[in-house]
């Protein structure tokens, strides 16, 4: 089995001026990316008691292909890519894909 690392980068977008010293002084928005990824929109659901758990993800990868004819292959393989997600098969949550495919 091997292990692969991912680094990501949150930015707060929250802070109303007062910090996190209260739960009712910032909002919690954010931004999560990773260097050189599509951007990873989710949709999360936040309750009366304020607990919360997404509940989708919509991934857009892009893929590059030599040639148009390339095209609907690749396509048809983000189907079975799907059944090998590894972000879909590591969460309680839908994951989407929605690719791109673009002639180099």
């Amino acid at each position: 089995m091997r292990t692969h690392d991912y680094t990501l980068t949150v930015t707060w977008t929250g802070n109303r001026g007062a910090g996190t010293s209260g739960p009712d002084t910032y909002d919690r928005g954010h931004v999560i990316a990773a260097a050189g990824k599509p951007d990873l929109p989710g949709t999360m659901v936040e309750h009366p008691d304020e607990a919360g758990e997404f509940t989708e993800v919509v991934l857009h990868p892009t893929v590059t292909v030599a040639e148009p004819a390339m095209a609907a292959r690749a396509e048809s393989l983000h189907a079975r890519a799907h059944a090998k997600c590894f972000i879909a098969r590591s969460v309680a949550f839908p994951v989407h894909h929605r690719p791109t495919v673009v002639t180099a």
